[in-house]
């Protein structure tokens, strides 16, 4: 049927139809590459910079909201007094 068509048509016609199937051809491919190329370099770049600059900032962020209450622990870990009345059985009194 299309090579009936394309038989009643001038030659003229006939390139014109060609180089527009050329010319949607090559802009298909080219968007594909396109779109394959950019989400390639869009996940290389997530992965190898954002990622790790996101979790470097969660961790600092954990770390800051921790440092008060574990320099807290360690200075009642490392009271002597603690680990006294600890050693003495945990005697809820106090000792006179």
């Amino acid at each position: 049927m299309f090579a009936r068509l394309l038989r009643r048509r001038s030659i003229k016609t006939k390139l014109m139809l060609g180089m527009a199937a050329c010319l949607l051809l090559f802009i298909a491919i080219s968007a594909a590459l396109s779109v394959s190329l950019t989400g390639r370099g869009m996940r290389a770049r997530v992965v190898n910079h954002e990622l790790p600059a996101v979790v470097g900032e969660i961790r600092n962020d954990v770390l800051r909201q921790i440092t008060g209450p574990l320099s807290a622990s360690l200075g009642v870990a490392g009271n002597t007094y603690v680990q006294a009345w600890e050693r003495a059985g945990l005697d809820p009194r106090p000792a006179n």
